[in-house]
């Protein structure tokens, strides 16, 4: 080989030295009877990335019910608390109706003895 064949074969073709291009085509080589074992397994490759897929969906569909069931327990405890609050407004309001009505039955009664008082 020349001086000018040495230094054509050391520069870089596509980025690459003479060493690489030879370990580039020794790697295409190798990969021929893999790419026919990786096109075997490739049914089982994508079924293990659904797989995985599911197991991350399952993951986050877990920690979302227990956020939802979280807010469930909150949102349950709210609203018995109101409920509580509705039935002390409640008996208060009943309370105070029949505290009305006995004020308005005794001043009916004055009433009556301020006409029978004027009358007599």
């Amino acid at each position: 080989i020349n001086d000018t064949a040495r230094a054509a074969s050391d520069r870089p073709v596509r980025g690459l030295t003479t060493a690489a291009r030879q370990e580039e085509s020794l790697m295409v080589k190798t990969e021929a009877p893999e790419t026919e074992a990786t096109a075997e397994l490739k049914p089982i490759e994508q079924l293990a990335e659904r797989v995985k897929s599911l197991i991350e969906l399952l993951g986050t569909t877990r920690e979302e019910l227990k956020l939802a069931m979280d807010e469930n327990s909150r949102l349950t405890d709210e609203a018995e608390e109101l409920r509580g609050r509705l039935r002390a407004a409640e008996e208060q309001q009943a309370s105070q109706s029949r505290e009305r009505e006995e004020i308005r039955e005794r001043i009916s009664g004055m009433l009556e003895q301020i006409e029978e008082i004027s009358l007599q």
